[in-house]
């Protein structure tokens, strides 16, 4: 009698802890955007004094920090907004705001997928820049237990293409659309795209997602992307496909600041196996049967 009474406080405890964690939802954002090349100049005496304040006034060997970049060429600071910000960060919650914490930041990949976060599900967050007050960016309210990305799109004019609002476009891989699948091709250009994977070969309209199936894992498969009823190719090599993990590729348009090179460039995101969340009610009656 006393084991059965230890064991029902036991799943009471659970089943209270369980109850107090909130529901959580896993983010990626990713800044697709043209990336200038890196300019070096000869350094000015402000930026000299700069680095001395920096790093001291001797090195490590006891030389002048000064003389080493007085007259050497030095990387320049990129023009404010020429770059998307490195992260963005989420309101404080009461509880750190009373413990003086700092905000939490979700990180930014640029030109590829950031590392993912989880964040709370069911309501809306705002992402805010390093020392700003104004939204940066509005994660929508995600569903509980999903795999999500934030694609942003700037809507600035060059060079500072990331002073205004991004474009923000939401994808949400715990769908039927990508469960259960090993390679997803989306096409977010305006041209067709023919590719061919294995033994499979479509040709994906402009704007649409492609999700192959009964592909062979663990082994390089033939992976060939082309336009232009695959005269133009833009990717000829070979994959590994897992069978526990989601490789999601994504064609878009060339940045139009590049004048030569292919008009098309591909990003790849690699994701666990998302699944699809299953039903509060089954939920609910999978803990009532004890499953």
């Amino acid at each position: 009698m006393l084991s059965v009474l230890v064991q029902t406080l036991c799943y009471a405890q659970e089943a209270t802890e369980e109850e107090e964690k909130p529901p959580m939802a896993r983010v990626s954002l990713m800044a697709y955007a043209f990336k200038p090349q890196t300019e070096f100049k000869v350094a000015t005496e402000d930026q000299v004094k700069a680095l001395v304040d920096k790093l001291g006034e001797f090195d490590s060997n006891g030389e002048s920090v000064a003389d080493r970049y007085r007259g050497a060429a030095i990387i320049q600071t990129p023009k404010k907004d020429t770059l998307p910000p490195p992260s963005l960060q989420m309101p404080l919650t009461k509880e750190q705001q009373e413990k003086g914490l700092s905000p939490d930041s979700i990180p930014i990949g640029f030109n590829g997928v950031g590392g993912g976060q989880d964040i709370l599900a069911n309501r809306s967050i705002p992402l805010k820049k390093n020392g700003e007050e104004d939204t940066y960016v509005q994660i929508p309210s995600l569903e509980p237990d999903t795999d999500n990305l934030l694609l942003l799109i700037p809507r600035g004019e060059a060079p500072t293409y990331w002073s205004e609002k991004p474009r923000v476009i939401h994808y949400n891989f715990s769908t039927e659309k990508y469960v259960g699948k090993n390679f997803v091709f989306k096409n977010l250009t305006r041209t067709k795209a023919t590719v061919e994977l294995h033994d499979q070969k479509v040709t994906i309209d402009a704007g649409k997602t492609h999700t192959f199936e009964g592909l062979p894992t663990g082994k390089r498969v033939l992976y060939r992307v082309s336009t232009n009823n695959g005269k133009s190719v833009i990717n000829f090599t070979r994959v590994i496909l897992y069978e526990e993990r989601l490789l999601i590729q994504m064609m878009m348009p060339q940045h139009k600041e590049i004048k030569k090179g292919p008009p098309y460039r591909l990003t790849r995101f690699v994701i666990n196996h998302p699944t699809i969340p299953k039903p509060k009610e089954v939920e609910e009656e999978a803990a009532i049967s004890g499953t």
